[in-house]
């Protein structure tokens, strides 16, 4: 079996459970010396969309989740993160939030996205994709019995390359997408952590 981390839409248990049927449990975890960015324009067709990637960085940390996938499963995120390049780090570099499991590999597989792309007019952030991201986030909040949602702003807060190229496209989703019930609360914290970029979208 192999432990992936995921930092963006994988931290959510539909979205990752879609191509890892088997990981219906992940452990919230920090990374050191990675930094989540608005940096990855890749996927089926090159979807007009600038995705969250992540790359060494000295001075930064991520937090996410960390799953097992087994071999098979592991193929299908490669298909899935076409563009990415998976790349296997020390278990070292990985904090716990919760106890880990008790059997673990060496290293951590995690799907790295290193160019200098920006959000732009003709790839914006999308919110379908934020809202899939961020229900994830609440979702380890609750399992943590988190009152102010402290996973959830740090994934807000330790995301770089927030821009004013960011669209609501909930009513016509350009991703794969559920109506999330905790819409309102995603943008609360939006709100209440990124103030600079709610007044510019």
């Amino acid at each position: 079996m192999t432990l992936v981390f995921g930092y963006g839409s994988l931290i959510d248990t539909g979205s990752r459970t879609r191509t890892v049927p088997s990981a219906t449990q992940a452990w919230p975890i920090e990374m050191t010396g990675l930094k989540r960015d608005w940096n990855a324009r890749t996927g089926p067709g090159e979807i007009a969309t600038t995705f969250l990637g992540a790359y060494e960085h000295s001075h930064a940390n991520v937090n996410g989740v960390a799953f097992f996938a087994n071999d098979s499963e592991v193929q299908s995120l490669i298909r899935r993160e076409t563009g990415y390049v998976p790349t296997h780090f020390p278990l070292s570099r990985v904090h716990w939030w919760t106890s880990p499991p008790s059997a673990l590999p060496e290293s951590i597989l995690i799907f790295c996205f290193a160019s200098k792309r920006r959000p732009s007019r003709s790839y914006p952030i999308i919110q379908s994709y934020v809202d899939i991201c961020l229900s994830g986030c609440l979702a380890v909040d609750a399992s943590l019995q988190s009152s102010d949602s402290e996973f959830s702003r740090r994934f807000l807060r330790g995301t770089s390359g927030w821009s004013k190229h960011w669209v609501n496209d909930r009513r016509r989703p350009r991703v794969s997408y559920r109506h999330s019930p905790q819409t309102s609360k995603i943008d609360e914290l939006i709100s209440s952590e990124l103030p600079a970029e709610i007044q510019v979208m």
